[in-house]
């Protein structure tokens, strides 16, 4: 779950990644979280600071987790 209008995390959100792939040329934000069948705002959740127009071939990113606040 997002916290706040803009969809930064509270600063005491906890989030804990349980699985992590590596960026593909072509992905985004967007194809990935449709690839994977999860929401995009659960995608977003999970990797909080994340620059979906900055992505980059071989970045990391949060594909299984969860947010606690």
């Amino acid at each position: 779950m997002i916290n706040g209008i803009d969809g930064f995390q509270k600063a005491n959100s906890v989030v804990v990644c349980d699985q992590v792939i590596s960026v593909e040329s072509g992905d985004d934000c967007t194809t990935i979280s449709q690839s994977l069948k999860i929401s995009l705002e659960s995608f977003l959740a999970i990797n909080p600071n994340i620059n979906c127009e900055a992505m980059f071939v071989g970045q990391w990113v949060c594909i299984d987790g969860s947010v606690t606040n």
